[in-house]
């Protein structure tokens, strides 16, 4: 299965990288990329392996403990979402 990144889980994983660039180091934004190249390649693999959020009608990953990935399967690909903050109102939240 192909992934498809949204403008917004762009926009979410550059300000996740600035962050941890800003407040941390170099080591910690590495840390959270393999993370995710990781999440990517069990996602391909599996694409239902993870929960399913009947409220915003897509899958949930947890990343970290801070950052989840909401994203939605479509035929032959794999749409991301967004890259939330698990501390955020839920709320708040728009996935389209």
């Amino acid at each position: 299965m192909r992934i498809i990144w949204s403008k917004k889980a762009i926009q979410d994983f550059e300000n996740n990288i600035e962050f941890l660039n800003t407040e941390w180091n170099q080591s910690v934004v590495q840390s959270f990329t393999l993370e995710i190249q990781r999440v990517f390649k069990t996602i391909e693999l599996n694409p239902k392996l993870f929960k399913f959020d009947k409220n915003n009608n897509c899958y949930v990953v947890t990343i970290t403990k801070h950052i989840s990935l909401f994203y939605r399967i479509k035929r032959d690909q794999i749409i991301l979402f967004i890259f939330w903050n698990n501390y955020q109102n839920p709320n708040q939240m728009n996935i389209s």
